[in-house]
C-alpha cells in the first residue's frame, strides 16, 4: 500500500523530488504497527462482509481462490481489491496474483483444490528449500551441537513448518 511520500533534495537540482514508498520505510519507529493495521482490517472486512477466508502477514495478503463449477473463481480476489479501491488504498502492483486454487505464499503451498470434494480439507505444504534448511541445521547440529540462538532459529522454523 502506498501511504507513505519520500523527498529528497539533489544537489544542483532547484526542488524536491519524490518517490512513492510502499508502506512505510523502516526508519519510522510505528512502521511494525502501522503495517500489520490496514491489511489487519482489510482481512477482518473481506472475512465478515465478503465470507473470504482472508488472511495476511504484514503487507503481502494470503487470497485463496477457490474455484466453483462452471465458474473461473469465487471472486476473493477482485473481493480484496474491491475493498482496496473502497478505501482509496493502492495495491502494489508486484504484489496481485492471479486468481488461484494454488497459491505460494511466504514459502508455503496452499492448495484449496480440495475444497469441493465429498470429504473437503485444505493442505499446506512448506517448501522444499524451507525443510531443506531445518534439516540441514538438525544435521549440523547432531554433529556439533547447537548454541542458545541457534537452538531458538531451529526450533522457530520447527514451529513454522508445522
Amino acid at each position: 500500500m502506498c501511504i507513505v511520500c519520500v523527498y529528497s533534495f539533489a544537489k544542483g537540482n532547484v526542488g524536491p523530488r519524490f518517490y512513492e514508498c510502499w508502506g512505510h520505510d523502516f526508519s519510522h519507529v510505528s512502521s511494525a504497527c502501522d503495517y500489520n493495521r490496514t491489511p489487519l482490517f482489510c482481512c477482518q472486512v473481506a472475512r465478515c462482509f465478503f465470507a473470504v477466508p482472508q488472511e495476511h502477514y504484514v503487507d503481502d495478503y494470503c487470497t485463496p481462490d477457490f474455484k466453483i463449477a462452471g465458474a473461473s473463481d469465487c471472486g476473493a480476489v477482485t473481493a480484496l481489491s474491491a475493498l482496496h479501491d473502497i478505501l482509496g488504498l493502492q495495491l502494489e502492483f508486484d504484489k496481485h496474483k492471479p486468481p488461484s486454487d494454488k497459491q505460494v505464499f511466504l514459502d508455503v503451498h496452499c492448495n484449496t483444490s480440495h475444497v469441493t470434494d465429498s470429504i473437503p480439507y485444505v493442505e499446506f505444504l512448506p517448501s522444499a528449500g524451507r525443510t531443506d534448511l531445518v534439516n540441514e541445521m538438525l544435521y549440523n547440529a547432531s554433529k556439533q551441537g547447537l548454541d542458545q540462538h541457534t537452538t531458538q532459529v531451529v526450533k522457530g522454523k520447527i514451529g513454522f513448518i508445522l
